[in-house]
C-alpha cells in the first residue's frame, strides 16, 4: 500500500551543503601513518561531543591544551571552520524549494553543534527557512539514536510512516526506517528527484 508523505525531513551536511573535514585535516597529514590515525580519531570524537551540545570554542581550547602536537590543526579548525562547510548542493535546494511550493512542511534533522550551526546559518541564510529544526547540539542527542527520531515524531505530531527522511548516511536512514519512516539515502539530486517522482511527487523543475 502506498504511504502518504506529509512532511520532508532533511539532513544538512552533504545533503544541502557539502561537508568535509579533510579540507583542514589533510593539510596536516604526514608520512607518519599512526600519527595520522591518531588525529583522525581525536577529531572524530571531538565532533561527536560538539554535536551532542558541548561548546565549540571550549572544545577547541581543550584540544589545544591536551594535544599540543596538533595545535595548528585545532587553531585552523577554530578560525576556518566554514571552509569545511561549502558549497551549497544546488540541486537539492531546487527540490526542497519545489516541495515547499507544493505545500509540504520541511524540517531539518542534523547532527550539528550549537555554535557551528549558527555560523552555518550566518553564511547560508537559507538554512533559517525551515518549518522546524531538530539540531543535535540543542537536543543533546545524535543520529542514529532512536530518541532523536522519536523527538521529531512527538514535536511534529506526525505518524512515522508519513515522514520522508533524506540523509547521506545509511546508518541514520536505517534507524529512521526501523521506526517506520520513509527514507532516501542521498547521493545526488537527480536520484532524489527520480525517487520522489516514482512515488508520485512530480516535481516541475527538472534542472
Amino acid at each position: 500500500m502506498k504511504r502518504k508523505i506529509e512532511a520532508f525531513v532533511f539532513d544538512v551536511g552533504n545533503v544541502l551543503v557539502q561537508w568535509s573535514t579533510t579540507r583542514i585535516i589533510d593539510k596536516y597529514k604526514s608520512t607518519n601513518i599512526e600519527k595520522n590515525r591518531q588525529l583522525d580519531t581525536i577529531v572524530a570524537i571531538m565532533n561527536v561531543r560538539i554535536d551532542k551540545g558541548e561548546s565549540f570554542k571550549a572544545m577547541i581550547a581543550e584540544h589545544i591544551k591536551n594535544y599540543p602536537e596538533f595545535e595548528a590543526v585545532f587553531v585552523d579548525w577554530r578560525d576556518n571552520w566554514i571552509q569545511m562547510f561549502r558549497p551549497k548542493i544546488r540541486n537539492t535546494w531546487l527540490i526542497l524549494n519545489e516541495l515547499k511550493q507544493a505545500g509540504y512542511p520541511i524540517y531539518v534533522l542534523s547532527n550539528f553543534g550549537k555554535e557551528t550551526f549558527e555560523l552555518a546559518c550566518d553564511v547560508y541564510p537559507e538554512l533559517r527557512s525551515f518549518d522546524k529544526y531538530f539540531i543535535s547540539g540543542h537536543l543533546g542527542l545524535v543520529k542514529p539514536d532512536q530518541q532523536i527520531y522519536e523527538k521529531v515524531e512527538q514535536e511534529t505530531g506526525l505518524t512515522p510512516s508519513n515522514l520522508f527522511f533524506i540523509d547521506d548516511r545509511k546508518s541514520n536512514c536505517i534507524a529512521a526506517e526501523k521506526r517506520g519512516w520513509q527514507i532516501h539515502i542521498f547521493r545526488d539530486g537527480k536520484r532524489l528527484r527520480n525517487h520522489l517522482n516514482s512515488l508520485g511527487i512530480l516535481l516541475q523543475n527538472q534542472k
